[in-house]
């Protein structure tokens, strides 16, 4: 059949139209897939920058919380804080901060190589947007354009779960700002990160708690006054109580010698608040004999105790089930972290070194020899033995089952703020996060 003359061409017609329009499908699909491309770029980038600035984040994180010289940020808390304070992290050798200011200059932890980037290298005039930035969370609050006092920092209630500006209570510890800007080509990712020190509620007793009497006849030091976490290595008690600059305490947390007599037979109101502790605490008697043996504290000693010796999970403010269920190593050489030996009815020693650290939990008897430096508790189900030159910062605790022998020469400073650091720290507790968001 033939078709109309006005229906010819039709057939191509319709052709070309449907190949126009496959032609416009296939341009826009050509489109889409070009467009996803770049957000899916754009997403990439985003998403490695932001976790570029976390890296950063915990970079900074873990040095709040390290006790290692080398690497630790921020200042003792168990001292009054400079409010104004601020660290900055670069990624090569900074130079010195100027001399009267309050912020400090540290280079990153991480290796040269494939470095990060979260912050930058230092520079005279440097942009403190740029750098990885660890101070407290402040707010000008009269506008001078400087922190002049704690009025303008904010502190966590622990109770409340509160931030709060200024420290309307001792017991609050200011707020940390870590703010991290992760880079990726031109895209940027800026983290403010706030966070505090956990606080535990730990129930230590004294320098030296004993179950049993402590008798020795050598050359014994106990201060059961509360030291600062810097306190070196190795110093002596009655030496951390002079005045030094810029620590009218000494190495104490804080002291007010005209206060405080010495000796010092009962507790004393200003050592109570600074949470001072007795030098030694004994069930039974503590022998005062030896070439020189003394003990200072709130009060200098307690004997014939009518209260139990604290179990250790009592000590380290936790449950006994939260306790047992913590990583328990078992590596004495050195202790660092959790350590546990089971050693019922029988004697281990403590090898020499310089570098414990930790929790030692000692099921049997425990003899230490040498010159050695424990930073943290020690805890012992049996009898404490010294006969060597150990140096202790935290505390000791033993039950003991005939005494408690403080031979050699000895040295121990309580220090409520190594304890809680060597607690934390081995948990994972070392910093809580209380609030994060991202800025432009």
């Amino acid at each position: 059949m033939k078709l109309p003359k006005n229906e010819k061409g039709i057939a191509l017609v319709l052709a070309l139209m449907m190949t126009l329009v496959l032609s416009m499908l296939a341009a826009s699909l050509m489109y889409n897939i070009v467009n996803e491309k770049k957000l899916t770029a754009n997403q990439m980038r985003y998403s490695e920058a932001l976790a570029i600035s976390r890296a950063g984040m915990y970079e900074a994180m873990a040095r709040l919380a390290s006790v290692d010289p080398s690497l630790k940020i921020g200042q003792d808390l168990t001292q009054p804080i400079t409010p104004s304070w601020e660290c900055y992290i670069f990624s090569d050798a900074p130079g010195s901060a100027p001399s009267g200011v309050t912020y400090e200059f540290e280079q990153t932890v991480q290796t040269t190589g494939d470095i990060l980037d979260y912050t930058i290298p230092y520079a005279t005039g440097f942009d403190p947007a740029e750098v990885l930035t660890v101070r407290y969370k402040r707010q000008d609050r009269n506008g001078n354009g400087t922190i002049d006092n704690n009025s303008e920092v904010y502190f966590y209630d622990y109770k409340t779960k509160q931030i709060i500006l200024g420290q309307t209570n001792p017991e609050f510890r200011p707020v940390f700002e870590i703010i991290s800007t992760g880079r990726v080509g031109t895209t940027r990712r800026t983290l403010i990160t706030e966070l505090v020190v956990p606080k535990l509620n730990m129930g230590a007793k004294a320098a030296v708690r004993s179950g049993v009497a402590i008798r020795g006849n050598g050359t014994v030091d106990v201060c059961g006054h509360d030291h600062l976490m810097t306190t070196p290595a190795f110093t002596e008690p009655p030496n951390c109580f002079p005045a030094l600059s810029g620590q009218p305490s000494g190495w104490h947390v804080t002291r007010n010698p005209s206060l405080h007599p010495d000796p010092n037979p009962s507790t004393n109101t200003e050592c109570t608040a600074s949470g001072c502790l007795p030098g030694g605490e004994s069930n039974d008697t503590i022998s005062e004999y030896g070439v020189k043996k003394k003990f200072w504290g709130n009060p200098d000693v307690i004997l014939f105790s009518s209260s139990p010796v604290p179990e250790i999970w009592e000590i380290m403010g936790m449950t006994e089930a939260e306790c047992n269920a913590l990583d328990w190593g078992t590596d004495l050489s050195p202790v660092n972290g959790f350590v546990k030996i089971e050693n019922a009815g029988s004697n281990i020693h403590l090898p020499v070194s310089a570098n414990h650290y930790g929790v030692l939990w000692v099921k049997g008897s425990l003899q230490v020899q040498g010159k050695t430096a424990f930073k943290g508790l020690i805890y012992v189900e049996e009898n404490f033995i010294n006969v060597g030159t150990p140096w202790i910062l935290g505390a000791v605790c033993t039950k003991g089952q005939t005494e408690t022998t403080l031979n050699g020469t000895i040295n121990i400073l309580f220090s409520s703020g190594m304890l809680e650091q060597v607690i934390t720290s081995a948990t994972g507790m070392s910093m809580q996060i209380v609030s994060q968001r991202e800025v432009d």
